[in-house]
Order: C-alpha cells, then sequence, then structure tokens
C-alpha cells in the first residue's frame, strides 16, 4: 500500500470565501444573525415546533433558517427572531434563578424537597 500526501490549506475564516463564494453585505448579515439564531435554539434546547411557537412562524420556515435558506427573510425580520429568543433566554434564566433561590432557602430552613 502508498501513501498519499493530503494538501491542506488553512483558512481566511471566512468560510463563504474559501469556497469561491462572495456575500453581499445584506446576506452576510443575514448568515451571521442566522447563526446567532441557531446557537440560542441549541442553548434554549427548543424543538423545532416549541422554536417556531415562540417566534409566531411554521416548522418549515424555522427548518429553513437552521439550514442556511434564507432567501425569504429580510435581515429585519431575522434580528427580530434573534430578539425573541434572547428575551426568551433572559425568561428562562430568570426562572432557573427563582428556582434556585426557592431551593436554597427552602435547604437553609432545613426543607427537604422530596
Amino acid at each position: 500500500m502508498t501513501r498519499s500526501c493530503i494538501s491542506m490549506t488553512m483558512s481566511s475564516g471566512d468560510v463563504f470565501r474559501d469556497i469561491g463564494i462572495e456575500l453581499g453585505e445584506r446576506e452576510r448579515q443575514k448568515v451571521d444573525i442566522a447563526v446567532t439564531i441557531c446557537q440560542r435554539l441549541e442553548e434554549l434546547r427548543l424543538t423545532v415546533t416549541e422554536a417556531a411557537e415562540i417566534l409566531g412562524i411554521d416548522r418549515a420556515k424555522v427548518v429553513a433558517i437552521t439550514r442556511g435558506r434564507l432567501g425569504g427573510f429580510s435581515v429585519e425580520r431575522l434580528l427580530g427572531f434573534a430578539e425573541d429568543l434572547a428575551a426568551q433566554a433572559q425568561a428562562q434564566k430568570a426562572r432557573l434563578e427563582a428556582i434556585a433561590k426557592i431551593n436554597a432557602e427552602a435547604r437553609a430552613l432545613g426543607i427537604d424537597d422530596d
């Protein structure tokens, strides 16, 4: 068996440029916002159905965003989705902090949570 060498090229940090796709400013903004949306969806551990309900869109549109099919969305609309998910994350964080505080107070009082 012969060994062959694989040639590698260092990324420029811009995957689109690396594969020969030049994005306009609006398209780049859409991609950046969509990445943020996807990160929020993972962070919140939302299903497609839950995300659609929060964002007020159908499941197919959520899937389109997560797959990078952004042609049907404006930058403003995507920003609105990102803001909705940020608010959801804040609300979830507040709920978790409230539960942690209640649990700490219960432990301090010697109340068992069983």
